[in-house]
């Protein structure tokens, strides 16, 4: 069992203030610990100087039990995980009985005030303590430097995963470069700073720093560190990421606006063409259901995916006729081109190599490097699409524009030739189920029920 003494100078004893049932610690026959849950059904508050005989160096057994229970409590290893009703001297001077669960290890007890079907058939020490963990309203981690002992939900909620997977995993996989000897370094820093920064490697962000205290303690041969979070920390914390994410946002926007009207300036015909595209692909990932970030990415990467073109001569864009082979080379050229500029962005999805490959085609006959099918990224994918669809039904110097039922018998037609499948089957849907329409956003209703109903 854990060191009484290093449990009450860590986090933990905080914590198990807060739980909801009774818990008493006895160690070599006195009485070292009651919690305030326990405190509270004997009557005694914190101010009462009758409860304050039950800490510092513990008082005798018979200052708080029935002195017939003494025999009882002396047979602690007999009573290890059964049932025990004991009689407990209350703040009003009379004798009231509780049930207990009885814990024994070496010379220290514990008595839990807990009804029977909280308990599994196990009575181990892990399970008792994972069954604890989840009974905190403090986020709290127990842990070797090479696995994670025990958890609740709400420290699970800092890795963005369920309990189960966070158990009996390396710690190193959720809390960053953490061996021994740090973990040793991170114990002794939090006795003299209190609160540190613990990088967390979660499903949303790569190494966020997040406050939290760090305890060392034994359990037998072994070493145990327990890590409690700060809520206050994370909040604040998760408050400066939205606002970093925020003010990152409108500097991609604004980026993304002056990109724009230098690719208008470069192709008037294309005026409106990025923005109709972006429009479309971010439906099509929308009906598709994919995460909010690669909604995002779409979004993005349609909005400047043919950036490219500002390498190529403005006479071969808008010329009104076919294009000769070498103007067509010239042409070809503009997702490499645009692939170069966009690189040297640091936005936060893969927008350079999506905007490279929205020409590549499901049966590898793309370019500019003949991939197909899922070698090419789904975001390339939608954008191909949704490219190809606002061009057919837009105006173009070497032809008018053409019908909207045009642009679809050519998804239909090119099904797993051209169009990823999938992709050309959401686009159809989104047409002529949900009426999408590039002039209005009368659609959006629509859009909104069907993800409603098809989530339920």
């Amino acid at each position: 069992m854990f060191n009484l003494e290093e449990i009450k100078n860590s986090c933990l004893a905080d914590l198990l203030e807060q739980l909801p049932f009774g818990l008493i610690l006895i160690q070599h026959r006195r009485v070292v610990y009651l919690n305030q849950a326990l405190r509270n059904i004997l009557g005694f508050s914190d101010k009462e100087s009758e409860q304050r005989k039950f800490f510092g160096e513990g008082c005798l057994l018979d200052n708080l039990f029935h002195p017939e229970e003494r025999e009882k409590l002396e047979q602690a290893p007999s009573l290890q995980g059964r049932k025990v009703t004991l009689r407990l001297l209350n703040s009003q001077g009379a004798f009231q009985s509780l049930d207990f669960r009885h814990y024994f290890s070496n010379s220290t007890s514990l008595l839990i005030n807990l009804p029977l079907h909280h308990f599994w058939a196990e009575n181990s020490w892990p399970t008792f303590v994972q069954h604890l963990f989840h009974q905190l309203q403090e986020p709290i981690l127990l842990l070797r430097p090479d696995k994670i002992l025990a958890c609740n939900p709400k420290a699970a909620s800092f890795f963005g995963l369920p309990v189960s997977e966070l158990l009996n995993q390396d710690p190193d996989y959720f809390l960053e470069g953490l061996d021994e000897e740090q973990l040793k370094a991170l114990s002794d820093t939090a006795k003299y700073h209190g609160l540190i920064n613990l990088h967390i490697k979660s499903k949303e962000w790569s190494a966020q720093p997040t406050p939290a205290r760090v305890n060392l303690l034994r359990l037998g041969n072994d070493y145990l560190y327990l890590i409690n979070f700060s809520t206050a920390g994370l909040n604040e914390s998760k408050q400066e990421m939205e606002q970093k994410m925020y003010e990152l946002r409108s500097v991609y926007h604004g980026i993304l606006t002056a990109l724009n009207r230098v690719i208008e300036i470069k192709d008037p015909y294309n005026a409106r063409h990025h923005q109709r595209v972006s429009d479309l692909a971010r439906a099509l990932a929308t009906v598709m259901k994919l995460p909010r970030e690669n909604i995002e990415a779409v979004r993005v990467s349609a909005s400047i995916h043919d950036i490219g073109k500002l390498m190529v001569p403005a006479e071969i864009i808008a010329k009104p006729g076919q294009l000769n082979p070498n103007e067509q080379n010239l042409m070809r050229l503009h997702p490499e081109a645009g692939h170069d500029i966009l690189k040297t962005i640091s936005f936060p999805w893969p927008v350079a190599d999506i905007v490279l490959q929205h020409h590549e085609r499901w049966d590898g006959s793309g370019y500019p490097q003949g991939l197909s099918g899922h070698q090419i990224l789904l975001e390339a994918r939608i954008l191909a699409v949704a490219d190809v669809v606002e061009a057919i039904v837009s105006h173009r110097p070497y032809r008018p524009a053409l019908s909207l039922q045009e642009a679809l018998n050519e998804l239909e037609e090119n099904k797993g030739i051209l169009y990823d499948p999938q992709v050309v089957e959401a686009c159809l849907f989104l047409f002529r189920h949900l009426g999408y329409s590039f002039e209005n956003k009368d659609w959006i209703p629509n859009l909104l029920s069907y993800l409603k109903n098809s989530s339920c």
